[in-house]
C-alpha cells in the first residue's frame, strides 16, 4: 500500500492476553479483510491461531464474522458481571456477515480471483475465511456498500491518491493538428477546392488563417 496503515495492538485484562499491531497490506485473508472492514483487530480474539486451517478454528472465525448463530438485536451477557446484561444490536456482525457472504460467494463461483485454502483436517472442504484476496476486490465492495469503518476509508483515500498520481496527463491537440486532421478527413485525396479558402477552413476549425496556411504546407 502507498502508506502504512496500522490497527494498533492491545491488551485484554479480563482474558489475560495481548496482541501486537496489525499492518494492513495489499492482500489478506477473507477473515482479515472482514475484520478490517468493521474496524476490528484480526488477531485480538484468536491470537496466533487466527490462521489455523481446521474446522474448529473455522467455526470460531465464522462466529466472529457474524456468519454463525444469530445477529438479531437483543440482550447479551455482561462480559464481567454474569447477573447483568447489556443491549447489543449486533450491527457490526450484520455488516461483517454481509461482506463475508459476498466475498465467499464470489470465490465459490469463481467470480473473484483468490488464492484458495482448504481445511487441514477436512482436505476436500474449502475454507473461504482463509482464502486470500487483493485489496481492490474488497475496496470495490466498500465503494458500493458504503458502510465501512475508518481503516477501509484510509485505504480508499490512499487508493484514490495513487490513481491520480498514476493517471497520465492527456496532451492537448495543437490547432495545427486539428486543421490537418480536418483536411485529411474532408479531402483525403489531397485536392482542396478553390472555394475552401484559408478563411473558410479557419472558421470551421476555429483556428487562425495563419495556422491554416501552415497546415496546408506540411
Amino acid at each position: 500500500m502507498p502508506d502504512e496503515i496500522i490497527i494498533p495492538g492491545g491488551h485484554d485484562e479480563w482474558a489475560g492476553h495481548s496482541w501486537g499491531d496489525f499492518v494492513i497490506g495489499a492482500e489478506h485473508t477473507v477473515f482479515e479483510w472482514c475484520m478490517i472492514y468493521t474496524d476490528r483487530h484480526p488477531t485480538a480474539f484468536l491470537g496466533n491461531h487466527y490462521r489455523t486451517a481446521t474446522a474448529e478454528l473455522q467455526d470460531a472465525r465464522l462466529t466472529l464474522l457474524g456468519a454463525r448463530g444469530s445477529n438479531e438485536p437483543g440482550m447479551r451477557p455482561h462480559p464481567t458481571e454474569p447477573c447483568k446484561g447489556v443491549w447489543d444490536d449486533q450491527a457490526i456482525y450484520r455488516v461483517c456477515n454481509a461482506v463475508f457472504q459476498e466475498l465467499a460467494d464470489g470465490i465459490r463461483r469463481d467470480r473473484l480471483a483468490a488464492k484458495r485454502v482448504y481445511l487441514d483436517d477436512l482436505p476436500g472442504e474449502l475454507d473461504p475465511t482463509l482464502c486470500v484476496l487483493d485489496a481492490p476486490l474488497v475496496l470495490a465492495i466498500a465503494r458500493r456498500r458504503d458502510d465501512y469503518g475508518q481503516y477501509i476509508a484510509q485505504l480508499l483515500t490512499a487508493d484514490e491518491g495513487t490513481k491520480k498520481t498514476e493517471r497520465p496527463k492527456q496532451q492537448r491537440e495543437t490547432k495545427i493538428a486539428v486543421v490537418r486532421r480536418y483536411l485529411e478527413s474532408e479531402y483525403p485525396n489531397g485536392i482542396i477546392p478553390a472555394e475552401a479558402t484559408d478563411k473558410v477552413i479557419a472558421r470551421v476549425t476555429d483556428a487562425s488563417e495563419r495556422t491554416v496556411r501552415r497546415a496546408r504546407k506540411k
